[in-house]
């Protein structure tokens, strides 16, 4: 209208006050009209969301920046409630309460706010979205407007970053080293608990050189350290620290430090990651110690098994090696357990004059250990009661370790080390001289097995001597064989040559007679061998049959010619019938050869189903030396075996069919003087 030619002064009248009032309201509203194509053209080509809302909440814009984010075109949502479509349900009460709060109290909380909301596509996902929201009254009428921007991906960083800032924090809290962080100013950025326990809580946001001051840190070898020098710093400068050593307080470090940089590739600050390795440390000295206290060990069991055939230089070499193996110790011994007392028996040191000495085992600290096989150790024996307070004094002991000395399973004595000072002693120590006592023991063992081996090897030689002996007699035996069996032969030979057909009716029953005793003397040897034999190869068997011993005793006596004299027995005995003959034959003609003859056969009831059958002599009876050996194999007395002919195996038969019948056989000496050999038989 402004364009419009107006009319000149000399035509139609000037318009009236109503003409020009409206006007100017038909100006007005073309410059609305114009703003508002001009902001809807803007609305239309931004890619910002913009969306409109009556105070009923109905959607009254949409535009396409909208239709975009949240997949509805304008012309499907204008008119729809706005809580329904792009609102999330769970936020839906929250929406309705804030509109009715506003309407009625005109107070908005969250206009003009930028705010992250969550909105509702039209698929049903959630797009996080940057909300700005403003109330708008036209004509009496609330209007809400408000552009939504998609923060969907920025949110997702964000979580990221924080999930990682999460993880990180999380594996720094796990971690044992302690992890200390700075800036590029030397300010503490990160402590982790690890870090906390080892610098006594240090806080962020601390200048390294203010917690420097507050701790007592040292390098490796104890000597002062410089602030310049903490591996922190170190790094901060640009050198790469690794395995660096150092002391903090009472803990020992080693530290690994690096220096920080930004993307930029500016220096960012440092970080240094510490290992508590005090009790590695520690564990490496002792094993050190244990090792070098092994050697010694070893090298001092070298020189026991060196020593081991001498007892006393055996105990005076591990109290000396004691005495050298523990630094501390003034003294140390070895007492041995004598009867209810402890010897000392070998002495070095301090201990020196201790030597000899006896003490009993319930009064000392030694005597504890015996009595309960445990090593002891005592810091301050003069007021324990379980020192020997006399033998204290004497050797000006103020510590003392003591171990047993275990044989199987029972202790033999004790050893012991001791000091002048309090406290000289401690647990490694009383662990090494287990050790080297459990190698006295040993040397002790070895020493006595020495002294039985020497003791065993002269009895087999002396039995290695005694075989000897029966193998010669086993040589003279069978030279007295050839001997025995030539001479009957011979005999019988002549006597059949003598006998020859001009031989008259007395000179050949003289013959006869003649061949029948030495056949019979052939007989008895052939059967004394024979039965030797069969003993030797356990081959000896007897069918026991019950025998009248008045009518066997007879028969032998007879047979051998033996003057003994018998009274009337009536017993019956579970004998092999040819088994008792040959036994008491033996015993008869044993008697003839050794004891001048027998001069009577005892039968005596020895227990309910037993009798003993003794035959005795007169004669000078068998030497006591020799007693033990009577039923060996081939055994004779050296004083009577060149002037007697015999086998050696007589007794020895005769014990041995003794007990193949159950019964046994055994020699008594005679009183005043003579021999009883004895069979014990079971009675019918």
């Amino acid at each position: 209208m402004a364009s419009q030619p107006r009319p000149s002064a000399a035509g139609p009248s000037a318009p009236g006050p109503e003409m020009a009032a409206a006007l100017a309201d038909l100006e007005a509203r073309a410059d609305e009209i114009a703003q508002a194509i001009g902001l809807r053209r803007v609305l239309e080509t931004t890619t910002e969301a913009f969306v409109s809302m009556d105070s009923k909440g109905l959607i009254r814009a949409w535009n396409p920046a909208a239709e975009r984010l949240l997949g509805w075109h304008a012309a499907e949502v204008i008119g729809l409630v706005l809580a329904d479509t792009i609102i999330p349900e769970p936020l839906r009460e929250a929406h309705a309460g804030g509109m009715k709060r506003y309407m009625a109290t005109g107070e908005a909380r969250v206009a003009g706010e930028r705010l992250a909301l969550p909105a509702l596509h039209r698929d049903g996902h959630v797009v996080t979205v940057e909300v700005v929201i403003w109330p708008n009254e036209v004509d009496g009428v609330w209007w809400f407007h408000a552009f939504l921007h998609d923060i969907s991906d920025r949110v997702a960083a964000e979580e990221r970053l924080r999930r990682e800032r999460m993880f990180l924090a999380t594996v720094l809290d796990s971690l044992s080293d302690g992890v200390i962080a700075c800036d590029a100013d030397a300010v503490i950025t990160t402590v982790n608990p690890a870090a906390r326990h080892l610098h006594g809580n240090p806080a962020p946001a601390v200048p390294m050189r203010q917690l420097f001051g507050k701790i007592d840190v040292r390098h490796a070898d104890g000597s002062p350290m410089e602030y310049e020098q903490l591996p922190l710093i170190r790094a901060l400068c640009g050198e790469v620290v690794t395995d660096a050593e150092i002391l903090l307080d009472d803990r020992r470090l080693v530290c690994a430090a690096r220096q920080l940089r930004d993307a930029t590739g500016a220096v960012s600050g440092a970080v240094v990651a510490a290992r508590d390795v005090t009790a590695e440390r520690a564990a490496e000295s002792h094993a050190a110690l244990l090792a070098a206290r092994l050697r010694q060990t070893i090298a001092v069991q070298r020189e026991v098994i060196e020593a081991a055939a001498d007892r006393a230089e055996t105990l005076r070499l591990v109290a000396d090696r004691a005495l050298e193996m523990f630094p501390l110790a003034d003294g140390a011994a070895v007492a041995l357990v004598d009867g209810d007392d402890l010897l000392y028996t070998a002495v070095s040191g301090a201990m020196t004059p201790l030597a000899g000495l006896r003490r009993p085992i319930a009064t000392s600290l030694s005597g504890h250990a015996v009595r309960h096989a445990a090593p002891m150790r005592c810091d301050d024996p003069e007021n324990d009661p379980r020192v020997d307070q006399d033998a204290r004094r004497r050797a000006d002991v103020a510590s003392v370790l003591v171990a047993p000395l275990l044989s199987e399973d029972h202790v033999t004595g004790v050893l012991l080390v001791t000091g002048r000072r309090s406290g000289a002693f401690d647990d490694s120590d009383m662990q090494h001289l287990e050790l080297l006592g459990h190698s006295l023991s040993g040397g002790l063992r070895h020493a006595d097995d020495y002294a039985e081996i020497n003791k065993l090897l002269a009895e087999r030689t002396a039995a290695l001597s005694e075989l000897e002996d029966a193998n010669q007699l086993k040589l003279d035996l069978i030279g007295m064989l050839g001997h025995e069996i030539a001479t009957p032969l011979m005999s019988i030979l002549a006597t059949v040559e003598l006998a020859g057909p001009d031989a008259g009716p007395a000179e050949t029953t003289e013959a006869l007679a003649l061949i029948g005793r030495q056949a019979g003397r052939l007989d008895t040897l052939v059967r004394e061998v024979l039965t030797q034999v069969a003993l030797d190869a356990g081959r000896l068997h007897a069918d026991r049959e019950p025998v009248p011993l008045h009518t066997a005793i007879a028969a032998a006596i007879d047979l051998t010619g033996s003057p003994a004299a018998s009274g009337e027995v009536s017993e019956l005995v579970l004998v092999n019938r040819g088994h008792l003959q040959q036994m008491l034959v033996n015993y008869l003609t044993n008697a003839a050869k050794y004891g001048g003859g027998a001069v009577a056969v005892d039968v005596t009831r020895t227990a309910e189903n037993t009798v003993r059958i003794a035959v005795r002599d007169e004669g000078e009876g068998v030497p006591e030396g020799f007693r033990d050996q009577l039923f060996s194999q081939f055994s004779r007395a050296r004083r009577t075996a060149s002037s007697r002919p015999g086998t050696g195996l007589g007794l020895y038969i005769v014990r041995g069919l003794a007990r193949a019948n159950g019964g046994d056989a055994g020699y008594l000496p005679a009183v005043p003087h003579g021999s009883i050999f004895y069979l014990d038989l079971e009675t019918a």
